[in-house]
């Protein structure tokens, strides 16, 4: 066949092909949405006031909105599983339920329930269990060095420091977490604060029972903060937590807000496929000083 045949068949096909291409167009419907109850309800024994938030999820796909689909008239009680008390949470607006209990007390160690009857008799239930105290004597200090200052390749002070946090005698099945801040002082007293930013917030403890944060990190100085830097310790909080609270939270560190990321799971404890979270914390404020 000519060289010149087979050039002109090839674009008659090619054409056709793209002609087809053109004239189709692929639908594809988005999933089928579910409306599922999503129930939030965080307790600690910091406080015996107990706060339940109840709406529906709404569509991933199609048209959004800012408004929620509130639920409103659901039954909403917490229960102390080990002795039985239960208290009722009243509705007060916008599917927001309360409570200071009459019956139930929030006590560290202590298992409760958390139980939601809907109006058309849908019930679900979740348990957790409240984490013993946070004490922050339990949180030592074993290793810290900060380095001289240095220059970086723009000309900039950097000062270099490691630090290492053990929290001691921590519970089997359960999280910890410092949320702490450094008193650095510079050569004229001036006082500064840094956060100590661990790469695993919250942790639970290894076999002998401790949990070990570690972080090599730096700050920028000069501008009228100068060194050398000296500082005797650091302060803030450390947090005790169940699993379901630390869940939750991993999750909320985990949505970017970029809007092509693929959607981030929710992890949830309650029953029967509703969405949610019923967690417990604790936690206790002061120093801790650099040995």
């Amino acid at each position: 066949m000519n060289p010149k045949n087979i050039i002109q068949q090839l674009i008659i096909v090619l054409s056709v092909f793209s002609f087809a291409s053109c004239e189709q167009e692929a639908e594809v419907a988005p999933p089928v949405f579910e409306k599922k109850p999503v129930i939030m309800c965080l307790i600690t024994p910091q406080s015996n006031f107990i706060q339940a938030d109840l709406s529906y999820t709404r569509p991933y796909y199609g048209e959004q909105t800012y408004d929620k689909d509130f639920i409103d008239n659901a039954l909403v009680i917490i229960k102390n599983v080990g002795t039985g008390d239960m208290d009722t949470l009243k509705h007060l607006f916008n599917g927001n339920y309360e409570v200071f209990p009459k019956n139930v007390q929030v006590l560290n160690d202590t298992k409760y329930e958390l139980l939601v009857r809907l109006s058309n008799g849908e019930t679900f239930t979740a348990t957790t269990t409240t984490p013993p105290k946070a004490d922050l004597n339990k949180l030592k200090i074993t290793y810290f060095d900060l380095q001289d200052s240095r220059e970086d390749e723009w000309g900039e002070q950097v000062n270099d420091y490691s630090l290492e946090f053990i929290y001691e005698g921590l519970k089997e099945g359960f999280f910890v977490s410092p949320q702490m801040y450094g008193v650095f002082n510079d050569k004229n007293g001036q006082e500064y604060e840094i956060e100590a930013f661990f790469k695993e917030p919250m942790l639970s403890a290894d076999a002998s029972g401790n949990a070990k944060f570690f972080i090599r990190d730096y700050f920028y100085s000069g501008w009228g903060i100068d060194p050398p830097f000296t500082i005797e310790k650091y302060k803030g909080a450390v947090y005790t937590m169940d699993k379901p609270y630390r869940d939750f939270y991993n999750v909320r560190f985990q949505d970017d807000g970029n809007p092509f990321a693929e959607p981030v799971l929710f992890l949830s404890n309650l029953s029967e496929g509703a969405l949610g979270v019923f967690g417990s914390y604790d936690f206790d404020q002061g120093e801790v000083l650099i040995p």
